[in-house]
C-alpha cells in the first residue's frame, strides 16, 4: 500500500530544525569526526526521533537543505521521512514581539518561508538572488551572490524589509502561489500581534501574508482560531511547533515533549491542508490525536477474483468518500464491505438479484480491521444506511419509532428513561392485577360453588330449632351430677374388683410355679431326698397361706358386687338407665343437630371468605382502573440545536379488539349489553380516537365482564374469563410514537426526502455508537443548502468518534466535510481498459490527481474546493 493511498493520517512534524553547517550558531560538533560523519549521526537521530517530516531550516540559505536532499541516501536518512526547505530571514518593517516588561529580545522579526520540496533548485537560487538589501555606499546585495557580506560572524549585517522579501517571492512564484507558506513565531524573535503593540504594517503583513504561527501554547491556538473575541484578524491561522534544534543535545530531546501533529499525507500539499482546516488538521500535543479503537475500524478489504482481480482496497479511520460515475461499483463496494462485517439484513428492499450478487461476492471476500483481525460475518460490527433506506423508514411510523428508539437507547435521557420505566412498571403492575383478578375470580367461583351446596341460612336455622324440640321431648329428668358421681364410683370399684381377681389368679399359680422353678442341679444333689422333703413342706405352707389370701379377696369381691347392685337400684340411676334405652333415637337427633350446626358454621365461614374475596376483587378492579389512567400523554424528551423530540402515548385499541374478538362473541347482545363505548363497536374502524376515552371504555367493559358469574354465556368455545385475562396479561396496551421537529417544523409535514435527511441527522448527531457507519448517497433529494449547513457539519463532527464510509455524488460532502480519503470507483469501458470490471483508487483530498478526478466526476467540484480554501478567510 502506498502511503498516500489510505489518505490523510496523523503524522508528527518538526517545522523548524537546523542542520550541521547551519550558517548561524552551528553546534553540531563531535570531536574526531568528519563533516560527513556528523551528517550521518544527524540523520541517524532524525531516523530515531519518530518524527515523520522536517522543515530543514537555515538563515538566508538553502545550501544545507539541498545538500541533505542530494546525499540523503549516503547519509542514510530514512526514505519515509519527508523534508522540505525552511528559509529563515530577519526582516525589517514590522514590530517584534514584546515581553511582559515591554522589552524585545530582538530588534527585528524573524520570518520563515516554507517551500514545497517540488520547487526547483533554480527557483530557490533565483529567489535568493531577488531578495536584496541595501549595502554600503548605496550598493545592492543579494543572498545568492553576497551572502558572506550579508551574514558574517554569526549575525545579519544587513537585513531586507518584509516588503522586499514579498516582492521577491511574487517575482519568482507569481501571485497566490501554492509553492510556499509564510510562518512567523509568536514568541522570541516573532512578531507583535497584540492590538496597540504592532503598527498597521504588522496588521497588514499578518492579514495579507502570514499563513502559520509557530507557537505550542494552547492559548495562542485558541486566539488564532478566533475562539476569543479579541482576535482582530480577518482569517484563522494554524499553530505549529518546531524544535529549532542547533545541536545534538536538542536532537536527543525530539522524542520528548509536545510535537506538531498534522493529519495529511507527508507532502507539501498535505501541509497546506492545515490552512483550510486549521482546527481539525493540526494540533500541538504529546500524544497522537487519533483515539479510535483499532479493532472497531476497518482497514482493508480483499475483493474476489471475479470482477475485481483480488484487489485490495484500504480505508482511512475517519471519513472516506467513495465517488465515481454511475454503475462504477460504488454502492457494490459498500454493500460487500457491510456484509463481510456482519450486516445480516437485506441491503436493498425488493431487489433479490442485487442481494444475491452481493452474497456471491462476499463469500470470496476478506475484510480486516486495524488490529489485523479478520472480520466475522457472524458478528455484526458495522452499521449500514443503504440507498433510499431512510425514505422507506420515513414512510412508516413503526419504523420511525424503532429507528429513533435505537438511536436514543443508551443516551441517558431522563424523560425517556422515566417514560420507559413508567410504562414498564405499569405493564408489570397490570400483569400483577390480571393475575390477582384471575386468582380471585377462581376462588370466588370455587366459594360460590361450595355455598350452592348448602341450604339457605334461614332454612338451616329452622332445622336446628326443630331438632332441638324433638331432643327435648325424649329427654328423661334425673340428677345428672349424682349419676355422674355414681358412674364414677362404679368405674372405680369395678376397677378394684378386676385387680382382686387378677391377684387371685396369680396367687393360685404360685405354689406350683415355685416347685417347678427348683434348679435341676439341686435335685441331683446327694441330699436330694432331704431337699425334696423341704420343698414339699414349703409348698404346703405356701398353699395354706395362698388359700387364706384368696378367700380374703373373694370376700371383698362379694362386697363390691353388692355395692354395685345397690348403686344400680338408686332411683336417679334407674332414670339414667331409662334414658339410655332411648339413646339410639336421641343420638340420631343429636347427630343431625350437630351436622346442621356444623353446616351453619361452615356456611357462615364461606360467606365471610366470600365477602373478603369480593372486597379484594373490587380492590383489584379499582387498581386496574387506576393503572389505566396514564398522565403526561405527550411530552418533549429531548431538544438539541435544530432537533427536538416528543413522545405521544398510544393505546393499542386494535390489539384489545383482537383479544376481545378471539375470546368473546362480540356480536351477541349478551356481550353488547356489558360493552361500553368504543368496545361496543369492535368491527368499526377508528382512525382517530381519544386516548382517555378509549382506555376508559376498555376498562369499564373489562370490569363488567369480569364481574359476571358462570351463567354469562358470551364466551366462545374453550374460552372464558381466564383466557381473556391471560391474553391481556401478555399484551403491551400502551406504546408511544415519536414526533420529530427540525427547525421547529413538524417531521410529518415534510417531504419524503427531507424526512430521510432529518433521520440521517438524528443518527449522526445523537447515536452513541463507535462501529463503522456506511452510508449510500445521503444527499439524495436534498438541496445544497441543507447539505452544507447541516449534513457536512455533522459529518465533520462525527468522524472524530467513528469511521464513516459513504458513497456520494455531491462535491460539497466530499470536500466540505474534509474527507480524509477519497476512493474513486471505475468500471471497465472503452476509456478504462484495466483488467478488472470494477477498479478502485484511493488518496487524500490534497493529492493533485485526486483533486482533478473529483472535479471531473462531481459537478461543482471546483467551486467546492474554492469554498474550502476560503472558508476561514473573512475578508470582505
Amino acid at each position: 500500500m502506498e502511503s498516500s493511498e489510505i489518505g490523510s493520517v496523523w503524522h508528527k512534524w518538526d517545522m523548524h530544525i537546523h542542520t550541521p553547517e547551519t550558517r548561524i550558531n552551528n553546534q553540531y560538533k563531535k570531536s574526531g569526526k568528519t563533516v560527513d560523519e556528523i551528517w550521518q549521526d544527524y540523520c541517524s537521530q532524525l531516523n530515531n526521533s519518530q518524527i515523520n517530516a522536517f522543515g530543514i531550516t537555515d538563515y538566508g540559505s538553502f545550501e544545507n537543505y539541498l545538500k541533505l536532499k542530494k546525499n540523503r541516501d549516503s547519509y542514510k536518512l530514512n526514505k519515509d521521512i519527508y523534508i522540505f526547505p525552511n528559509l529563515e530571514l530577519r526582516v525589517s518593517g514590522i514590530t517584534p514581539k514584546m515581553s511582559k516588561d515591554g522589552k524585545s529580545n530582538h530588534s527585528k522579526v524573524n520570518i520563515h518561508i516554507l517551500f514545497s520540496d517540488k520547487v526547483s533548485d533554480l527557483n530557490l537560487y533565483k529567489l535568493l538572488e531577488k531578495i536584496q538589501v541595501n549595502g554600503p555606499n548605496e550598493t545592492k546585495l543579494d543572498f545568492k551572490n553576497d551572502y558572506t557580506k550579508i551574514v558574517s560572524k554569526q549575525q545579519f549585517n544587513y537585513i531586507p524589509s518584509y516588503k522586499e522579501v514579498m516582492m521577491a517571492l511574487k517575482y519568482v512564484f507569481g501571485n497566490n502561489s501554492d509553492d510556499y507558506l509564510i510562518m512567523v513565531s509568536n514568541n522570541g524573535d516573532g512578531i507583535a500581534t497584540d492590538i496597540g503593540t504592532g503598527d498597521q504594517d504588522d496588521f497588514t503583513f499578518i492579514n495579507d501574508y502570514v499563513d502559520i504561527f509557530q507557537s505550542p501554547n494552547p492559548h495562542d491556538r485558541e486566539f488564532y482560531l478566533k475562539k476569543h473575541n479579541n482576535n482582530p484578524f480577518n482569517k484563522l491561522f494554524p499553530c505549529v511547533a518546531g524544535s529549532d534544534a542547533h545541536d545534538f543535545n536538542k536532537l536527543d530531546e525530539l522524542k520528548k515533549g509536545k510535537h506538531t501533529w498534522i493529519k495529511s499525507t507527508l507532502s507539501f500539499e498535505g501541509l497546506r491542508s492545515i490552512l483550510f482546516e486549521p482546527e481539525s488538521r493540526v494540533i500541538v500535543q504529546n500524544e497522537n490525536p487519533e483515539n479510535k479503537i483499532s479493532s472497531k475500524q476497518v482497514r482493508e478489504i480483499q475483493l474476489p477474483e471475479k470482477s475485481f482481480q483480488k484487489q485490495k482496497v484500504f480505508f482511512n479511520k475517519d471519513l472516506v468518500s467513495i465517488i465515481g460515475s454511475r454503475s462504477s461499483g460504488k454502492s457494490l463496494l459498500l454493500s460487500i464491505l457491510a456484509q463481510t462485517m456482519g450486516y445480516n439484513k437485506k441491503i436493498k428492499e425488493n431487489n433479490e438479484e442485487y442481494q444475491n450478487m452481493v452474497n456471491n461476492y462476499s463469500n470470496d471476500t476478506e475484510t480486516y480491521y486495524y488490529d489485523h483481525q479478520a472480520a466475522n460475518t457472524n458478528t455484526r460490527s458495522v452499521d449500514l444506511i443503504y440507498q433510499n433506506q431512510l425514505q422507506s423508514i420515513a414512510m412508516s411510523q413503526e419504523k420511525i419509532n424503532e429507528f429513533v428508539n435505537n438511536i436514543l437507547t443508551g443516551q441517558n435521557i431522563l424523560e425517556k428513561t422515566e417514560l420507559d420505566d413508567k410504562l414498564k412498571n405499569n405493564r408489570n403492575s397490570l400483569n400483577n392485577v390480571y393475575d390477582d383478578l384471575e386468582d380471585e375470580k377462581r376462588q370466588l367461583n370455587e366459594i360460590q360453588n361450595q355455598i350452592i351446596r348448602f341450604q339457605q341460612e334461614e332454612k338451616i336455622k329452622e332445622n336446628i330449632r326443630e331438632l332441638e324440640k324433638k331432643i327435648s321431648s325424649l329427654e328423661v329428668k334425673y340428677d345428672k351430677n349424682k349419676v355422674d358421681d355414681l358412674n364414677k364410683k362404679i368405674r372405680e370399684i369395678e376397677e378394684k374388683k378386676r385387680e382382686l381377681n387378677n391377684t387371685n389368679g396369680l396367687l393360685i399359680q404360685l405354689p406350683e410355679k415355685l416347685i417347678n422353678d427348683v434348679p435341676k442341679e439341686l435335685l441331683s444333689n446327694p441330699f436330694r431326698i432331704t431337699l425334696e422333703k423341704l420343698v414339699k413342706k414349703f409348698r404346703l405352707e405356701i398353699r395354706e397361706n395362698v388359700d387364706k389370701e384368696v378367700n380374703k379377696n373373694n370376700d371383698e369381691i362379694r362386697y363390691i358386687e353388692q355395692e354395685i347392685f345397690n348403686i344400680k337400684n338408686d332411683e336417679d340411676f334407674k332414670m339414667f338407665q331409662e334414658s339410655i334405652n332411648k339413646t339410639p333415637q336421641l343420638n340420631r337427633f343429636n347427630d343431625a343437630l350437630t351436622k346442621e350446626r356444623k353446616e351453619l358454621n361452615e356456611l357462615r365461614k364461606q360467606k365471610e371468605i366470600l365477602d373478603k374475596l369480593k372486597a379484594n376483587f373490587n380492590d383489584s378492579l379499582g387498581e386496574l382502573r387506576n393503572l389505566l389512567r396514564i398522565s403526561d400523554s405527550q411530552k418533549e424528551i429531548l431538544s438539541t440545536d435544530n432537533l427536538s423530540f416528543r413522545y405521544k402515548l398510544n393505546f393499542d385499541i386494535d390489539k384489545v379488539k383482537e383479544i376481545f374478538s378471539s375470546n368473546l362473541k362480540t356480536s351477541r347482545n349478551l356481550y353488547k349489553s356489558e360493552a361500553v363505548g368504543i368496545m361496543n363497536e369492535l368491527d368499526d374502524e377508528n382512525a382517530d380516537i381519544d386516548l382517555e376515552k378509549a382506555v376508559d371504555d376498555f376498562c369499564s367493559t373489562l370490569i363488567n365482564i369480569v364481574n359476571q358469574d358462570a351463567t354469562f354465556d358470551a364466551f366462545k368455545v374453550k374460552k372464558n374469563v381466564y383466557t381473556l385475562l391471560d391474553e391481556l396479561k401478555n399484551t403491551k396496551l400502551f406504546n408511544y410514537n415519536y414526533t420529530i421537529f427540525y427547525k421547529n417544523k413538524d417531521f410529518n409535514k415534510m417531504s419524503e426526502g427531507k424526512k430521510a435527511f432529518v433521520l440521517l441527522l438524528l443518527k449522526l448527531k445523537l447515536e452513541k455508537n463507535d462501529m463503522p457507519l456506511l452510508i449510500d448517497q445521503p444527499e439524495d433529494e436534498l438541496d445544497n443548502k441543507s447539505i452544507v449547513n447541516d449534513l457536512v457539519k455533522l459529518l465533520r463532527s462525527q468522524k472524530k468518534y467513528r469511521q464513516i464510509i459513504l458513497v456520494t455524488h455531491n462535491a460539497n460532502i466530499v470536500i466540505g466535510a474534509d474527507s480524509e480519503q477519497v476512493i474513486i470507483a471505475s468500471e471497465k469501458d472503452e476509456d478504462n481498459l484495466q483488467k478488472e470490471k470494477f477498479y478502485y483508487e484511493g488518496g487524500p483530498l490534497e493529492k493533485e490527481e485526486v483533486k482533478n478526478r473529483i472535479c471531473e466526476i462531481l459537478e461543482g467540484g471546483k467551486n467546492a474546493f474554492k469554498k474550502r480554501e476560503n472558508r476561514y478567510d473573512f475578508k470582505s
